[in-house]
């Protein structure tokens, strides 16, 4: 089995550009299929361990609504919090001032580099 899969690899390898991009969607394709298949696993059985003790339904309305209106508010706080500080950020100019020390170069000083002619 494990013979088969490296064959199937270096066969891989070793074609050209098109089939690689293709066998490349082929396999991202089904690991993200099987991922997202064990993801819905999981959350189908977190709520049916949510489900199993069950209010009585007059309550579960009004928790559902205290609960809704909970999470606009936070939502909605949250979403006045991120407009504000894009429009911080929007309104603001960058700007990039350089400050460097005085420097005096003086040249008279310096040795005489001989002059190399390239051939």
């Amino acid at each position: 089995m494990i013979r088969k899969i490296t064959r199937f690899i270096n066969k891989v390898r070793g074609s050209d550009e098109t089939t690689k991009k293709f066998w490349l969607v082929v396999f991202s394709g089904t690991t993200m299929i099987i991922v997202i298949g064990l993801w819905a696993i999981n959350m189908k059985t977190n709520f049916r361990n949510i489900g199993l003790t069950k209010p009585e339904p007059a309550k579960e309305t009004l928790a559902e609504e205290s609960e809704l209106t909970k999470l606009k508010a936070i939502f909605s706080a949250g979403l006045k919090t991120i407009a504000g500080k894009i429009k911080e950020k929007a309104g603001t100019q960058r700007q990039i001032s350089v400050q460097t020390s005085e420097q005096n170069f003086i040249l008279e000083s310096l040795t005489k580099i001989p002059v190399t002619r390239i051939p």
